[in-house]
């Protein structure tokens, strides 16, 4: 009798981990891309959830911009009332001429490095890092992201070339 009132005990504690590894995965929550949710010309807002989806939709409103040949300038972020927050960017920053040459090699530094402490810093730094990859024909790619002691945070680039 006590070995099976011993498998009864080793049974509950398997299906309680088991529970338990089951809800802590269908409550994780994995980064989404930014999705766009309006656009009025030359304005577009993108839905995202975290400093990943930030750096998507600020790179895909540069992609956005480029119909209009400018800069996407944040005109607005707010926190949706379902969760999550969005972003409107206005196409309305002229761009200067970029080089296009396939001649123009990727810059010496491999990467770029900018610190920021909010969503507008984060902004900035991935329009600062597009803009500066783009001098060589390249896009700025997101590598890394630190927390620093000071509770900023330091987000690296890599100009990858462009196809």
């Amino acid at each position: 009798m006590k070995s099976f009132d011993g498998s009864i005990r080793v049974a509950m504690w398997v299906g309680s981990v088991a529970l338990a590894a089951t809800t802590l995965a269908a409550c994780a929550v994995y980064p989404r891309p930014a999705e766009p949710v309006a656009a009025t010309k030359p304005t577009i807002t993108y839905a995202y959830s975290d400093d990943a989806g930030l750096v998507d939709a600020t790179r895909k409103a540069e992609t956005y911009c480029t119909t209009y040949n400018s800069w996407p300038r944040t005109n607005e972020i707010y926190n949706r009332p379902e969760g999550g927050r969005n972003v409107t960017f206005v196409c309305d920053q002229p761009r200067a001429g970029v080089v296009t040459s396939s001649s123009v090699g990727i810059p010496a530094q491999p990467s770029v490095n900018y610190t920021y402490r909010d969503d507008r810093g984060l902004i900035e730094a991935s329009n600062q890092a597009q803009r500066y990859c783009a001098g060589f024909n390249a896009h700025a790619r997101s590598t890394l992201v630190t927390t620093n002691v000071d509770g900023s945070k330091t987000i690296s680039f890599q100009c990858d070339r462009m196809p």
